[in-house]
């Protein structure tokens, strides 16, 4: 009886080892994308500069997601400290659904609403090769708040699961 309590423990802890984003204090993967607007998002240049990037990973069929982009918490955090503020950080959304182009405007088959109104945040419909960026972040639930400082480090700052 012991070894079956026991051998349940580690599987327990295994799967939950599996499911977890980076942990706190990971060094960030780099990665290059490009969002809606054609502009290009080089994660290590931000940090070179000495900019705090943080990343939203999303899907536009997520009710979660949806609740927390409607409380524009990220957005003003975007219009205080972005470029367009002090220009000390970068925030970036990063869009998991595949193939559904139009679900930012809130006309795709998968969406809760229309992302773009009254957003000025960067967002990527991450698609193709892209998409190994979901991996290297351990992307298993959403919506994920990651901040990456300009050491490079990351920090989980809100999660959905």
């Amino acid at each position: 009886m012991k070894k079956i309590g026991l051998l349940f423990i580690v599987l327990l802890t295994l799967n939950f080892s599996a499911n977890s984003q980076l942990a706190d204090g990971s060094i960030a993967p780099d990665f290059t994308l490009t969002d809606r607007d054609g502009n290009e998002h080089h994660l290590y240049q931000y940090l070179n500069e000495g900019k705090v990037v943080f990343i939203k990973f999303f899907a536009c069929h997520c009710p979660s997601c949806w609740n927390y982009h409607n409380t524009g918490k990220l957005e003003q955090l975007h219009q205080t400290y972005g470029p367009d503020g002090t220009d000390q950080i970068i925030v970036l959304m990063l869009e998991h659904d595949q193939y559904n182009p139009d679900a930012f405007s809130g006309n795709g088959g998968y969406t809760q609403g229309d992302w773009e109104a009254g957003n000025t945040i960067p967002m990527v419909d991450v698609e193709g090769n892209d998409r190994t960026v979901f991996d290297d972040y351990n992307l298993n639930y959403y919506p994920m708040i990651m901040k990456v400082c300009s050491d490079k480090t990351v920090e989980l700052m809100s999660t959905g699961y």
